[in-house]
Parts: structure tokens; sequence; C-alpha cells
């Protein structure tokens, strides 16, 4: 089986070019992953919102946190992840600074990758996923 990613990246104070290259990021992962969607901004509650991130931070093989724009749910999704040990890799701009609190989480299993376009970051994620390959393979 393909492995089980969640992908979460800042949306409600995103600008909209971000959030089309964050599709375009996931639609290049397609094809080697399965996604975990997550509800965006247009759909749901703020209580569904909660709800289904977080079960995709908790049942994904790795977290993909992109960065690039500071968001209170990447961050809580990031401490989720953490609580549980899971194999996180934070993605942002080469240009923007990711919180110290989010870079101080111990979490053995969590790299830190600056990119400069859509394909730094997809090899990012295959170059880790593969590291993590015994932990993110899905049974």
């Amino acid at each position: 089986m393909k492995p089980l990613l969640y992908i979460g990246h800042g949306l409600t104070h995103a600008a909209q070019d971000f959030v089309e290259d964050m599709q375009l990021f996931r639609d290049s992962l397609a094809d080697r992953y399965e996604l975990l969607d997550f509800v965006g901004v247009v759909h749901g509650t703020a209580e569904s919102v909660y709800a289904v991130d977080s079960h995709n931070v908790l049942t994904c093989d790795a977290f993909i946190a992109e960065c690039t724009h500071p968001s209170l749910g990447v961050g809580i999704e990031l401490q989720i992840a953490a609580n549980t040990t899971k194999p996180v890799l934070i993605l942002h701009k080469r240009d923007t600074k990711v919180s110290r609190m989010a870079l101080g989480m111990p979490n053995p299993k969590q790299e830190v990758v600056a990119y400069d376009t859509v394909e730094e970051a997809r090899e990012a994620v295959h170059s880790f996923v593969k590291k993590y390959a015994p932990d993110c393979a899905s049974a």
C-alpha cells in the first residue's frame, strides 16, 4: 500500500497564489502517496474542522506541515503529531521564518526543509518518506 500522508498548511490568512501552489504540490504527490484531505475554509463547522484534521494527524503514516504562512491550525496539528512521535516533515519557503516553538518540538522523527520550488518540496517529501519508510509503511 502507498504511505498515507496528511499535508497541513495555512489557509485562512494565506495568499491565493500560495493556496494554488499547495494544490499543485498535493497533486504532484498523489501518484506515489495516499493523501488525506482536510476540511478547508469553505465547508464544515469549526468543530468538524478540528475533528477531521486532528483525526488525519493521528491516522496518517507521516505528517507534512507546510509552515510558510503562520497558522494556529498547523501549530495544533504539530502538537498532536508530537504527542505521538509521528514522523513530521516541516517544510517552508526558504525566505520565511518558522516559529522556534514548532522547530523545538522534541520529536526524533522531525525534520525541517527549506525550499524554493514546489519540485524541491516534492523531492523533500520523497526523501523523508524513504528515510522513514519502516515508520510510514501502511499495513
